[in-house]
């Protein structure tokens, strides 16, 4: 690793590393939204993105529309979102 000089990017290394990622954390965040919708308050910072699944990206992003929107996010509420969605690997 180079010293830090003036104009030298640290990302560019970064992005080389693999992220790390913790599903285990990443499923317990969504249960505690599925819980107790006012913890995205607390935890407005996080987005889908920082998400490292993919379908715990998109339970996220369904999570705060939902929330935005006003209304509860849950497994009930959120079951019919998913229920005809494509599978998220899928192309179309």
């Amino acid at each position: 690793m180079q010293r830090a000089t003036p104009g030298y990017d640290f990302r560019s290394e970064i992005d080389e590393q693999k992220t790390p990622f913790s599903l285990e954390a990443e499923q317990a965040v969504l249960g505690s939204i599925m819980v107790w919708n006012e913890v995205l308050d607390d935890i407005s910072f996080l987005g889908p993105e920082h998400f490292y699944d993919p379908l715990h990206a998109q339970i996220m992003a369904t999570a705060m529309d939902l929330v935005r929107q006003g209304r509860l996010a849950n497994p009930v509420t959120m079951g019919p979102v998913f229920k005809n969605a494509p599978p998220i690997d899928s192309e179309t």
